[in-house]
């Protein structure tokens, strides 16, 4: 697979993971770019705490912040590759 720049080939390494992660999910109309934030390992469980704690904190993206490229144009015929959507918040969990 060819990626538009090195910092969104090690994100999309790191999916699912307590850290940064770039990835695509599937929607009704296509495929979204997620750029996502964990912050627990997979297996950990939340901490307790009085009042609510986000663990895992998204946002959809339309142009690479690293290189400003179009990611859906770029990435047009890799979109399935990409996909993640089980990670995606709110996407059959």
């Amino acid at each position: 697979m060819k990626f538009c720049c090195r910092e969104i080939e090690e994100l999309h390494e790191n999916s699912g993971l307590r850290e940064f992660a770039v990835f695509t999910a599937r929607y009704p109309d296509g495929f979204v770019f997620v750029l996502q934030h964990r912050a627990l390992d997979p297996d950990a469980l939340p901490p307790f705490t009085e009042s609510p704690m986000s663990t895992v904190s998204e946002l959809l993206l339309k142009y690479c912040p690293w290189c400003g490229v179009n990611l859906n144009q770029f990435y047009c015929d890799q979109l399935e590759e990409l996909d993640r959507s089980g990670l995606k918040l709110g996407m059959g969990r």
